[in-house]
């Protein structure tokens, strides 16, 4: 059967893991003694902690801010944050440059790429943050819908 198997990021002493590559190791045996290993490279990276979106309904105006991406670095970072689709097509850039720790706040002024004013429906920014303890990425959900 399927198992899920949960990780809090602590030690076995109860304190915060340090951030970095680790691996998950499984191993079981089956009725007949035949034993299996699985094993995953993971990492953990709390350089992105959270990302948000406001308005979750966003209105479509020329000339106004439609939504604000709101998230937190905890450690300085290349950061790229565009609006896609719910698909994944990128339809506006709203940065790609390195930023310092802390909280961030990237306005979208509601147009795609071409510089018109996008169409109604469902979208999310999606951020990517890249430094020497690995790539890190978070997408939160809105929808738009032109006045």
């Amino acid at each position: 059967g399927i198992h899920t198997l949960q990780w809090a990021g602590t030690t076995a002493a109860g304190n915060a893991a340090v951030e970095g590559n680790w691996t998950f190791q499984v191993t079981g045996a089956d009725d007949q003694g035949h034993t299996t290993t699985a094993t995953r490279a993971f990492s953990l990276n709390e350089t992105l902690v959270s990302l948000q979106v406001s308005p979750t309904a966003a209105h479509l105006t020329a000339g106004t801010t439609a939504a604000t991406a709101t998230f937190q670095l905890g450690h300085p970072a290349t950061v790229t944050a565009t609006i896609e689709t719910r698909t994944g097509i990128v339809i506006a850039t709203l940065i790609s440059s390195k930023l310092q720790s802390g909280a961030q706040q990237l306005p979208w002024d509601g147009r795609s790429a071409d510089g018109k004013l996008a169409f109604t429906g469902a979208y999310q920014v999606h951020v990517v943050a890249t430094n020497s303890i690995g790539t890190v990425s978070l997408t939160a959900p809105f929808t738009a819908r032109r006045s």
